[in-house]
């Protein structure tokens, strides 16, 4: 039923363009699901990375996975299992939820660098509502368009 249910939302967040732009999206998973989780989107779409964000990453580590799998058409799997979204990360995943753009400044010796997210890309984290909690950022959830709960599907069985 898990499989289903991720593929049902890796389809919908494919197709989902709402005014030129692609969504970021969400699931939220209780902990011992959160492998499985990854898993399934991995073997839905061939085309995709994993990046751990934890307690140690930087976010110059982020933004760099995010820059990489943009340029190369991937989708990113963010295992969120701790850490802090700091202003620079949370202003580029807000102007990528909002325009499908990264703009970062003084970048890879650029004063500006400018990226557009392609159509075959897209952003897709994965965590624990405890995790998202601990961020301590209300605003976190607002960057998502579809939100895939699969701790609720686990409370229900």
């Amino acid at each position: 039923m898990l499989k289903e249910k991720i593929i049902q939302f890796i389809q919908i967040l494919a197709q989902i363009n709402s005014q030129g732009v692609w969504d970021i999206g969400l699931i939220t998973a209780e902990e011992g699901q959160k492998k499985e989780a990854i898993d399934a989107v991995r073997s839905e779409v061939k085309n995709s990375e994993v990046f751990d964000f934890g307690t140690e990453v930087l976010p110059i580590d982020f933004l760099s996975a995010l820059v990489w799998a943009l340029q190369d058409k991937k989708w990113l799997v963010v295992n969120l299992t701790g850490g802090r979204i700091d202003g620079q990360i949370y202003s580029q995943l807000r102007r990528l939820a909002t325009t499908n753009r990264l703009q970062i400044l003084h970048w890879q010796d650029q004063a500006e660098f400018n990226l557009k997210q392609s159509d075959e890309s897209r952003v897709v984290f994965v965590a624990s509502w405890p995790e998202i909690e601990a961020l301590n950022l209300p605003e976190f959830t607002q960057l998502f368009g579809p939100v895939l709960d699969l701790t609720e599907e686990r409370r229900n069985q």
